[in-house]
């Protein structure tokens, strides 16, 4: 019996580093998709609940590609039965409307 617990008598093993690593990377890239997913669902909903705000009813909104808003922000494009156009969304519930087309 080892009278100090911190006294490590193992010698490195690179194999159960790389493991320990790769299997880090892992977790926080899965965390990362999620949370982005999480962040454009949430941010979809807000766009459709200031449309129907501001009296356009129920629209299909789709994500942008591209950086056409500020930062912290993502843009969005919106479409419903009486008109269609652009939107930034974010950071939080801000919602900002960048181009309407009737």
């Amino acid at each position: 019996m080892r009278s100090n617990p911190l006294d490590n008598t193992r010698e490195f093993n690179p194999r159960r580093f790389l493991g320990f690593a790769v299997a880090s990377l892992v977790v926080l890239a899965g965390a990362g998709v999620i949370a982005n997913e999480l962040t454009e669902t949430q941010r979809i909903h807000n766009v459709r609940a200031f449309l129907q705000a501001q009296g356009y009813g129920d629209a299909r909104v789709e994500p942008m590609p591209g950086n056409q808003c500020w930062r912290a922000a993502e843009g969005f494009a919106w479409k419903t039965p009486t008109a269609r156009g652009t939107a930034c969304a974010g950071p939080r519930d801000k919602v900002v409307m960048r181009s309407l087309e009737s």
